[in-house]
């Protein structure tokens, strides 16, 4: 009942704004235009429960925006489905249903270079790797070098493990801690999490022979506060982590220009769903890849806020509530374009959501 009654509520906002608004005679004659176009598609839904009742379509505004294109006109689904891609649209429809249900599943990694996706490293397999690198001892010979002082402990368990903190100085002094970049070479989870909390950012290390190196790309290659940051294993070409001398003056350890000195191409964290649209006249699917725009939150810092998760979730639920009919959740406005995939011998045509956002109203 509670989301019947805000979904009432949104609808009578929505209803009572439209109402106020003062249209000029130009978008009375767009209005009546475009209600005459959508009158030429057949009323009856593929799925038989939306209702093309044109008053309610024209008095309910959308839960999204379109952020440019606004000269696209709106094009009911079943017109789409029957054209080839590529195209791009403007569609106004509801959402029947999406997926991952479970939002802080939808976040990807995506290569802007190579397009791969692949999951975010669980936190239970990153202390995995980090246990091997730990395994190696520290070479003395690379510490406390013009780049960094270094300090070295042994645990009093885990068979004396052996922990060297590098302190990167910057112009041969050592910078305060909230913007000092600190290496950690045989640490754990824990231990970076902890140094992560008092240290501008962190890079997990390892000894190599003739400098530090960094781990295997399946570990992070940056950690800041409590976001790591990854690099694509297939495009990158690492480079030894001396190359840092060349941005210490240059950077606040900018993640983009750690990546460049160090060879690696960064992988971006992206939310990944698919959306089921439904405008009376056709059901489509749309795959959503988006970093921070639609939602208007990085995508990164979902995984670590419950609060943001939690604002996703609500949002959600105002597109596609649960426990009432379709006809009664919100029109959303979107710019969709299409695009042509081959499986096989097979060719199908998808469609990707772009240029869209939340109405700030709901965030």
């Amino acid at each position: 009942m509670e989301a019947v009654d805000y979904l009432l509520r949104i609808h009578r906002k929505l209803y009572k704004a439209l109402e106020s608004a003062d249209l000029t005679a130009t978008q009375r004659s767009d209005i009546i235009s475009q209600s005459e176009h959508e009158d030429s598609f057949p009323a009856l839904s593929s799925s038989g429960s939306v209702s093309l009742y044109e008053v309610e379509r024209c008095q309910q505004l959308s839960a999204t925006i379109l952020t440019d294109h606004q000269y696209l006109e709106k094009t009911p689904l079943c017109a789409i489905l029957k054209q080839k891609a590529p195209q791009q649209y403007r569609i106004r429809a509801k959402l029947r249903s999406y997926k991952p249900k479970k939002l802080f599943q939808s976040v990807k990694l995506h290569c802007p270079k190579c397009y791969s996706l692949q999951e975010v490293p669980h936190e239970g397999n990153l202390d995995i790797i980090l246990q091997d690198a730990a395994t190696q001892s520290p070479d003395n010979k690379l510490q406390n070098t013009s780049l960094y002082d270094s300090e070295i402990w042994t645990t009093k368990d885990q068979g004396g493990r052996k922990v060297v903190v590098h302190f990167v100085k910057n112009s041969g002094i050592l910078p305060l801690s909230n913007e000092c970049l600190v290496l950690i070479e045989g640490g754990m989870l824990g231990e970076i999490f902890k140094l992560s909390n008092k240290f501008h950012s962190v890079i997990p290390v390892r000894s190599g022979p003739e400098d530090l190196e960094l781990l295997d790309l399946s570990a992070p290659f940056l950690i800041q506060g409590k976001v790591f940051y990854y690099g694509c294993k297939q495009c990158s070409n690492l480079r030894p982590i001396q190359n840092l001398n060349s941005v210490i003056d240059k950077t606040s350890w900018i993640p983009s220009s750690v990546a460049e000195v160090l060879g690696i191409v960064p992988l971006e964290y992206v939310f990944v769903m698919t959306f089921t649209f439904d405008d009376g006249t056709g059901v489509l699917e749309a795959y959503l890849k988006d970093s921070e725009k639609f939602f208007q939150v990085p995508a990164s810092e979902v995984l670590i806020d419950d609060d943001l998760q939690k604002n996703m979730d609500m949002i959600m639920d105002m597109f596609c509530p649960s426990g009432i009919k379709i006809d009664a959740y919100p029109w959303l406005e979107c710019f969709i374009r299409s695009y042509s995939v081959t499986n096989g011998m097979e060719q199908q045509i998808c469609y990707q959501i772009f240029d869209t956002t939340v109405a700030e109203d709901l965030i």
